[in-house]
């Protein structure tokens, strides 16, 4: 086999995908926390389990040799942001490459390369850069373009297989990207529906096998930890199941998941269709409904495996992707005449607008609330020592509670992944706490005169008549 020869327009090209994707990144790079994130940053080591409790091992991996080396969370998370970043880069990067042709004009190839860009970097696909273990994910992601191209170009089925299986130790949520890359593979180098049909198949085949690999993985994980896993749940596939994923299935194309610009994926599916109408492209608008219903099945099916009846955005970022998808069909479509070179084109604009302006603004919400988050955590550190000081009691006990008009957020942000406060959380808000306190406290149930003491307050920022201490107990109204 000819050995792939990387030439200096290549590392040209790779430099331009890194500067563009710093760009639409800029705000994930910085160390950032999620409510996640505090669980790693409090319980540390003992967080190895709850990875491998989800079959990541290589998310465990990674927290385990930075304690071992004695690396700091945040420095961690920081290095965790670029892999990420380097990671999404190169899947950028393979599938321009193997979709793009010397008989693509300039147009063509800007809006494959922007296709392509946004495959990768979409509205969805912008929660795989909220987390501690987002280098690890996007580690996956890149396997799974890679395993696309081995299944697809290349036609090496038993490699393909095994990478993506490796991809799926890294996230079991990022199989969709699989997916949707392998469609684009298919899509760009053939009409042929018994090719289409075939390789379909064997999409289907890979998916089915890397399902009972995965299956095996969690229940060999819990079995050496001894816990009992909560992700390898199968439901039956009865008729009230099949009718949830198919409402979720209609749904997720208007959904936003509060981070993307609404509506965007539902109109690019219109207006796709629309163009290829006009141009009487009758035979591709069935092949291009077809590879829809994949898209959207490959991300809504996998609730029958999770035993949950919802998806967050980063499990359907393939649904984001359907943006560059889309614009990669009609990129071939440019040279036949002026209007649909203008109107693919503008179409391409305004996505690669609609896909920058999500990033960026949920990058700085995130960093905004991150902000105010640390300087409510700080101000109830210092009340608490305060009291302890004057008192010579101890806080081992915080209890929480609402007022009036609570909101999720600060700001009053819509409540998204990146800016929900940690203390609404449940999984997270003791763990927020704990870390800024720097010491294990319990949590307490909220008391009956307490509840009844702080519901008609109605604040918009932190103010000290939030907290009242009682013993060794605090009693916090949230804002």
């Amino acid at each position: 086999m000819k050995k792939a020869v990387i030439t200096k327009k290549d590392m040209y090209l790779f430099i331009i995908i890194f500067l563009l994707g710093t760009i639409t990144t800029i705000f994930f790079l910085p160390f950032h926390t999620v409510p996640d994130t505090y669980n790693v940053l409090w319980r540390q080591q003992d967080y190895c389990t709850t990875f491998l409790q989800d079959g990541r091992i290589f998310s465990a991996l990674f927290l385990w040799l930075g304690e071992i080396i004695k690396i700091p969370i945040n420095v961690l998370d920081v290095m965790s942001n670029i892999i990420a970043l380097t990671a999404n880069c190169i899947s950028v990067y393979i599938i321009y490459k193997n979709i793009e042709n010397d008989d693509n004009d300039k147009f063509e190839k800007i809006i494959l390369f922007v296709g392509a860009f946004i495959v990768v970097f979409n509205q969805f696909s912008m929660e795989h850069l909220a987390y501690f273990e987002t280098g690890i994910m996007c580690i996956g992601k890149m396997l799974c373009v890679i395993s696309a191209q081995k299944l697809i170009v290349q036609n090496r089925k038993i490699k393909s297989l095994m990478i993506l299986t490796i991809a799926m130790f890294c996230y079991q949520g990022i199989l969709n990207v699989f997916v949707i890359t392998a469609i684009i593979f298919i899509a760009t180098r053939t009409e042929k529906f018994k090719e289409i049909i075939k390789d379909i198949l064997k999409i289907l085949l890979i998916c089915i096998c890397v399902f009972i690999f995965v299956f095996i993985e969690i229940k060999i994980c819990n079995w050496v930890i001894g816990s009992q896993d909560k992700r390898a749940v199968i439901n039956s596939m009865n008729k009230e199941n099949l009718k949830m994923i198919f409402e979720i299935s209609i749904s997720i194309l208007y959904l936003t998941f509060n981070i993307g610009v609404p509506n965007l994926i539902i109109l690019t599916i219109t207006t796709t269709l629309i163009i290829l109408l006009i141009n009487k492209r009758y035979y591709p608008i069935l092949q291009y409904l077809l590879y829809i219903i994949i898209i959207v099945g490959s991300c809504t099916i996998l609730i029958l495996f999770t035993g949950r009846g919802a998806i967050s955005a980063r499990t359907a970022s393939a649904i984001g992707g359907i943006a560059g998808f889309s614009i990669i069909i009609l990129a071939k479509m440019t040279k036949e005449n002026k209007v649909n070179l203008i109107a693919i084109f503008l179409l391409t604009i305004i996505l690669f607008t609609a896909n920058e302006y999500a990033y960026l603004r949920n990058g700085w919400m995130l960093l905004k609330s991150n902000r105010m988050e640390k300087q409510y955590g700080n101000a109830i550190t210092k009340q608490i020592e305060k009291y302890e000081n004057e008192t010579g009691n101890s806080i081992k006990k915080i209890a929480i509670y609402k007022d009036k008009s609570s909101s999720k957020t600060f700001n009053n942000y819509k409540n998204n992944t990146f800016t929900i406060q940690s203390v609404y959380t449940t999984y997270a808000k003791m763990d927020f706490l704990r870390y800024y306190l720097n010491r294990n406290v319990e949590i307490k149930e909220p008391e009956e005169k307490y509840t009844e003491y702080f519901k008609d307050r109605d604040c918009n920022e932190f103010d000290i008549k939030q907290l009242e201490f009682d013993g060794d107990t605090l009693h916090i109204c949230t804002f």
